[in-house]
């Protein structure tokens, strides 16, 4: 997803140490307690899908050194293909793991192509290269025509397309992710949305819960939508649509 979302907290009990309840108690098997807590909250979620653990810890020494974050991610019950990595920032550790869960890094070919908060990156890819290792399937070459009022107004083959104007100019490409697309049969229905782009529906693929559409706009256009609006849309290859995309979800990359 393009932005981090909390979806479940828990906490366990504060003990008196050493001779508290929990003294006893291994810290790996403690966080693993939170952690299951947590994921217990959201039985939606397939635990084979976390893709990190991410524990802070003001001191990883003797039971809770080494990668406690691992440990507690095995002990807590998920795959063993799940990495885990401690952060230690003492105690802002739990915030830093937070902020770090926050933010990534594109890394392709061995060198690092952008850095910052997973919503900035995901929305604005700073090359291509970025663009297609976040997973956007809409990177299109494009011309600006014009600006006004704030906004640009491009050309991609042949239809129009107006973004935001962040000062662009020169040959750039439109990135455009498939999930920022709407589909709709009423092209003209009043909207707020400015890209409002009559196409032909080329191939439907469902994936599960979504529904993969390749249309014909113009130029060519990839849709991510729930499964269940295809087929409320009643969805078959060579029908006419229209795709909506607001000028916000339209960002520019520098060609070449």
């Amino acid at each position: 997803m393009p932005e981090a979302v909390l979806v479940s907290a828990v906490r366990t009990p504060v003990g008196r140490a050493p001779k508290g309840a929990l003294s006893t108690t291994r810290p790996d098997d403690l966080a693993a307690t939170a952690l299951s807590g947590a994921l217990d909250k959201i039985p939606e979620l397939n635990r084979a899908e976390v893709d990190d653990v991410i524990l802070g810890c003001a001191q990883p020494e003797g039971e809770q050194g080494w990668d406690i974050a691992r440990w507690a991610a095995l002990r807590a019950g998920l795959p063993v293909d799940v990495p885990g990595v401690t952060v230690n920032r003492l105690c802002s550790s739990g915030l830093e793991a937070i902020a770090l869960a926050d933010w990534m890094a594109v890394m392709v070919d061995g060198r690092i192509l952008q850095t910052g908060p997973v919503r900035e990156v995901f929305a604005r890819p700073a090359s291509a290269q970025v663009a297609e290792a976040v997973g956007v399937e809409n990177i299109l070459p494009a011309e600006i025509v014009s600006r006004a009022g704030g906004l640009l107004r491009l050309r991609v083959g042949s239809a129009a397309l107006e973004c935001l104007d962040g000062g662009e100019s020169g040959p750039v490409l439109v990135s455009i992710r498939a999930e920022d697309v709407a589909l709709t049969r009423d092209p003209a229905r009043a909207s707020t949305q400015r890209n409002r782009l009559s196409g032909v529906v080329r191939a439907i693929a469902i994936e599960g819960a979504l529904a993969r559409v390749e249309m014909d706009c113009g130029f060519p256009l990839v849709a991510l939508v729930t499964a269940q609006s295809a087929a409320d849309l009643d969805l078959l290859p060579g029908e006419s649509l229209a795709a909506i995309v607001k000028t916000t979800s339209v960002h520019l990359i520098a060609a070449g």
